[in-house]
């Protein structure tokens, strides 16, 4: 496993336009107990007796829609994916009902509190839409209502690390709104992982001088120290950082002082001026190649994600490749 740094001098990974166009907007959700109600209330009896029959509970009041229905009716999206682990015949009620759209998407999951089997779903599920070569022009909208709170914590968690997403939610109104959520990645590192804050907590009061891996950083403001203390904290988690700031500000000296301070400090260190290279020689240098892959490969090479095993690599000027290569390191 590699640490990798981006640096860059403008970042712009989140923006609504791509090429002039807007994003694609794709919305992964499960179906719940609420939907299934509210489209039995709809049904004729024989079908409706058999869903309560099945999940039990109470009709919901008349002309309530349930989350997903009122919430289909308010947003539109480019594709609808729904997760579901009930009958066929229900999902093909429920399809048609809708009269919107979707992929349904039928999963095996025996317990909807199961947390591991939600995770190992949810994560399949958004792994393989990241895959999509189209992906560098889509964004990831997650509706939290259906579904179990267990189903609401794992979208929540992998949309917060891994997968980056926009959350929504239906209110009892039917009005959908976009929840504040206010956690990073480091919030939902396990406590465990998170008891060395306690003893980090100094360092914005120290000079970068004071701190370990960081003494050759010049300047002791507030903010250079500020910046110290919490590359000082993302270097003993082993996880990628982003680094952000104006030309000649000193993104490459952080990155060799992450390294420096972190467990990888004896591993390689790799950095390579991503806007120094064509998308064909960038993608050799940090992928490689084998000999006869192009005019020129005398020889297989090792690409610079191999040679940076286990220690750190830094990729200035990541914001100059194109979307795509982009894209490709992200996932």
């Amino acid at each position: 496993m590699t640490t990798i740094i981006f640096a860059d001098t403008q970042i712009i990974w989140c923006s609504l336009v791509f090429f002039g166009g807007l994003m694609k907007r794709i919305l992964v959700q499960w179906i719940g107990l609420s939907d299934l109600r509210a489209m039995a209330a709809t049904l004729p009896a024989g079908k409706r007796k058999q869903i309560m029959d099945g999940i039990g509970g109470s009709l919901p009041s008349k002309g309530d829609p349930g989350p997903t229905k009122t919430f289909l009716t308010h947003q539109k999206f480019d594709e609808v994916r729904l997760l579901t682990n009930y009958k066929s015949s229900w999902n093909k009620w429920f399809e048609k009902w809708l009269k919107t759209p979707v992929t349904i998407v039928p999963v095996e999951l025996e317990n909807p509190t199961d947390y591991a089997a939600i995770t190992e779903i949810c994560d399949a599920e958004l792994s393989k839409l990241t895959k999509r070569k189209t992906w560098g022009s889509c964004e990831l909208c997650i509706h939290l209502s259906p579904g179990t709170p267990a189903m609401s914590a794992v979208w929540l968690l992998l949309g917060k690390t891994r997968y980056p997403a926009t959350f929504y939610e239906t209110s009892r109104d039917g009005k959908p709104t976009i929840p504040n959520i206010p956690f990073d990645l480091i919030d939902v590192i396990p406590e465990i992982l998170r008891k060395p804050d306690a003893h980090l907590q100094h360092l914005a009061a120290e000079s970068p001088s004071e701190i370990e891996g960081f003494e050759h950083l010049a300047g002791d403001s507030q903010a250079i120290r500020d910046a110290a203390g919490r590359a000082k904290r993302a270097a003993l988690r082993s996880v990628s950082v982003l680094l952000s700031g104006e030309s000649g500000t000193g993104k490459e000296m952080f990155a060799q002082a992450i390294c420096k301070a972190s467990p990888r400090r004896e591993k390689p260190f790799w950095a390579i001026n991503c806007a120094a290279l064509s998308k064909s020689l960038l993608e050799s240098e940090l992928f490689g190649h084998v000999k006869g892959a192009f005019t020129g490969a005398d020889r297989t090479r090792a690409g610079a994600f191999e040679l940076a095993d286990g220690g750190t690599l830094c990729l200035d000027e990541i914001g100059e490749c194109d979307l795509e290569t982009q894209a490709t390191l992200w996932v």
